[in-house]
C-alpha cells in the first residue's frame, strides 16, 4: 500500500468517527422545511452580489449620448480580436 492509499483510508476513518467532518452533516445544518432551497439562494445571490461588484470597467463610453449596438461595442472593447483592451487595472 502506498502513502496515498493510507491517506484516504485515514480520512474515511475519521469520517466514519467524526461525521460533522464530512460535506453531507456540514450541508444538513441549513436543511429547512426539508429542503436546501433557501440555503441555495443565499448562497446564489451572495455570490451574485460579489460577481457584480468585481466587474471590469471599460475606460472610453463615459460620456456617450447614444447607446453602440451589440456588434459596434464588441468592436470597441475587442478591437477584432478576443482580448479586451481599455480595461482599468
Amino acid at each position: 500500500m502506498g502513502p496515498e492509499y493510507l491517506e484516504v483510508l485515514e480520512d474515511m476513518t475519521d469520517r466514519v468517527n467524526r461525521p460533522d467532518l464530512t460535506p453531507s452533516w456540514q450541508m444538513a445544518r441549513f436543511i429547512k422545511d426539508g429542503s436546501l432551497t433557501e440555503f441555495g439562494l443565499r448562497r446564489a445571490l451572495r455570490y451574485q452580489k460579489s460577481a457584480l461588484q468585481s466587474l471590469t470597467t471599460f475606460k472610453g463610453f463615459e460620456n456617450m449620448t447614444t447607446p453602440l449596438s451589440a456588434e459596434d461595442l464588441k468592436k470597441n472593447l475587442f478591437r477584432g480580436s478576443y482580448e479586451p483592451s481599455g480595461l482599468i487595472q
